[in-house]
């Protein structure tokens, strides 16, 4: 019994989509062919095909299109009745033909999928979208941007905008181009805001297609160099200053010159950033030089060139590619009221009948009856043979009482009679019994005999007396009465063993603290700020008492004590009344004839601020007990 060979087969699917034959979206015909390798025909009956993943299956009745070889034909159309997922498709298909024989009954059958067969198919019911932001740049001086992209693979065109003309898309990848590349200072773009309007469409395997509005902004070259002013506005005489960083990290040193255009002096002649120090602020100092004319304000102009560097972002740049910094130079030669005194002299630059105010009151000594604020009229000081311009100095009145102090008998009006006042113009204080120079009322132990005032109340000694002093057998300046209320030994000068005696011991207990210098329970070691007078420990230069504050010159006086705080040669006083800065040595009055007396000061004494000795006695005006009187110097 001989049975013939089943028939093989092979299937082709393809779709009358206009984009994709192998892809199918709703609305599209799908053709089936089937094509039989069999020398006789199948039965057009027996022919069936399962599509899998797609519901409901499709009525397909097969025909036969050819006989050599047999081909059959069926078609469907892809609805929205039906349902399916996007990607590839599966089937099973099976077919018998026609021949058999009295022994061979059974037809020749043939059942496959499209594990066995060749060829791929997609059906795809979904719009693609996009991705990512609709707001694209491009640097000045390239031609390439940055790219539109999609939730699955599209093709990419520009359909619109106004500036489609100007901007072409990558259809593949969805990259944006311009050209020529634009320029951040001179816009090209439509309405020369610097942003490129477009309307980029997405369009699928299947032609489904999605448009959006994008933008695209030039951005700036991003390697150069950006100044930042410190002081752009200097009065002459005075430095201006700048810093500067790079606007982007190098790959080598950069060296950028530098030059000035305009008054002025300039310390350096060039800036060298490294890659380690690029963004690292440089100052850059504009020096200049003070004139006696009225020329007015003027510009100058830090200037830089081309850079040079192994880096080719920073070498490629000139000289236009990179930032100046301008300031401008302000005359302080100026006189706007006309009365004779340029403005930085003049307490009141737009009053012509006022230049000063002695005591900054706000009224300027020509209308001020007292001129110094001290409560004494200038025509009582006069009378008192006190000086006017000098608030409550000698000969003057300490205390305000209508009496000048060379006839009063308690100049600070506290009680005693000056003659047994060890303080006389202090109110608070009278006497000093120890001597110390710290009157009895602040000084902790008024008899000065190692025991606090406060301990000798207590064990009832005199604390005016330095000859009435507590028993203290191991001389720890603690009484023995005091050692035996807090616990310590009266036989051990060191009870604790931490190397601090007893009576300067704030913690004579306890070996690990042994002093707290501002009472506030917090041992020195723990404390941040152990005298409690608002600086911490490691910015205090005096962290342990206080009243004394900052040293900004670093002589060993505070700021509170030290009549000239930075140590420029003129008096905190001298640089108030000029207006200039008392904490920074760089700001010093005008001293034109460099006497010692600024020149505000010269103005109030009548002396010459350009003649260092206006008598010409041949005594420094400052020294000069009376500067305008030739028969009297030192």
């Amino acid at each position: 019994e001989i049975k013939a060979t089943d028939p093989g087969l092979t299937v082709t699917l393809s779709s009358d989509n206009g984009t994709s034959a192998s892809d199918a979206k709703e609305g599209d015909v799908i053709s089936i062919t089937v094509s039989s390798d069999s020398a006789w025909a199948l039965d057009t009956s027996t022919i069936s095909m399962t599509i899998t993943g797609l519901s409901s299956q499709p009525t397909l009745t097969f025909v036969e299109t050819n006989n050599n070889p047999y081909t059959y034909t069926a078609s469907f159309t892809l609805t929205a009745s039906n349902t399916y997922t996007d990607g590839a498709i599966g089937f099973a298909i099976e077919a018998s033909d026609t021949i058999s024989s009295t022994k061979v009954t059974a037809p020749n059958k043939v059942s496959t999928n499209q594990s066995v067969l060749s060829g791929s198919f997609s059906l795809d019911g979904t719009a693609p979208s996009f991705t990512g932001t609709a707001s694209l740049t491009i640097t000045e001086g390239t031609t390439t941007g940055g790219s539109a992209s999609a939730d699955e693979t599209v093709s990419y065109s520009i359909t619109g905008g106004a500036d489609q003309a100007n901007v072409t898309i990558n259809p593949q990848t969805g990259a944006i181009s311009i050209s020529p590349s634009p320029e951040f200072d001179t816009p090209t773009d439509a309405n020369a805001d610097g942003t490129y309007d477009i309307e980029v469409t997405i369009t699928d395997k299947v032609g489904y297609a999605i448009t959006r509005p994008m933008q695209v902004s030039v951005l700036e070259v991003p390697y150069g160099i950006e100044f930042t002013a410190v002081e752009g506005t200097p009065t002459e005489g005075e430095s201006g200053s700048f810093t500067a960083v790079l606007t982007s990290a190098p790959t080598a040193p950069v060296t950028i010159p530098v030059s000035l255009n305009g008054k002025g002096r300039l310390p350096i002649t060039q800036l060298v950033f490294t890659p380690d120090n690029w963004n690292v602020p440089q100052t850059v100092t504009v020096d200049t030089d003070n004139d006696s004319s009225e020329g007015g304000d003027s510009t100058t102009t830090i200037t830089t060139g081309a850079p040079s560097s192994s880096d080719p972002n920073y070498n490629g740049l000139s000289a236009a590619d990179t930032a100046d910094a301008t300031l401008t130079i302000v005359d302080d030669e100026v006189d706007a009221d006309s009365d004779g005194y340029y403005d930085y002299q003049d307490d009141f630059p737009n009053d012509p009948n006022e230049y000063i105010d002695t005591d900054g009151d706000g009224i300027g000594d020509n209308t001020d009856t007292d001129d110094d604020g001290d409560g004494q009229t200038d025509v009582e000081e006069i009378a008192n043979g006190t000086d006017p311009l000098v608030a409550n100095a000698r000969p003057g009145d300490s205390d305000g009482d209508g009496l000048a102090d060379v006839i009063d008998p308690d100049d600070d009006n506290d009680g005693v009679n000056d003659n047994n006042d060890a303080f006389p113009l202090d109110a608070n204080e009278s006497v000093d019994t120890d001597g110390d120079g710290i009157g009895d009322n602040a000084d902790t132990d008024d008899d000065g005999d190692g025991f606090t005032d406060v301990l000798e109340d207590s064990v009832g000694t005199d604390p005016k007396d330095p000859t009435s002093m507590p028993d203290d057998r191991d001389n720890d300046k603690l009484p023995d009465l005091s050692e035996a209320a807090i616990g310590t030994d009266p036989d051990n000068p060191d009870t604790d063993g931490d190397g601090v005696i007893d009576g300067e011991d704030d913690y004579p207990i306890d070996p690990n603290y042994q002093y707290d210098t501002d009472g506030d329970g917090i041992p020195n070691k723990d404390d941040p700020d152990d005298d409690n007078d608002g600086l911490d420990d490691p910015v205090d230069p005096f962290p342990l008492d206080p009243n004394n504050q900052p040293d900004s010159d670093g002589d060993g006086l505070n700021d509170g004590i030290d009549p000239d705080d930075d140590n420029d040669g003129y008096s905190d006083e001298q640089e108030q009344g000029a207006g200039t800065d008392p904490l920074d040595p760089n700001s010093v009055p005008s001293d034109q004839d460099n006497d010692g007396l600024t020149d505000v000061e010269e103005d109030a004494l009548g002396t010459d601020p350009n003649n260092p000795d206006t008598d010409g006695d041949g005594v420094n005006d400052k020294d000069d007990l009376e500067p305008l009187n030739p028969n009297v110097g030192l």
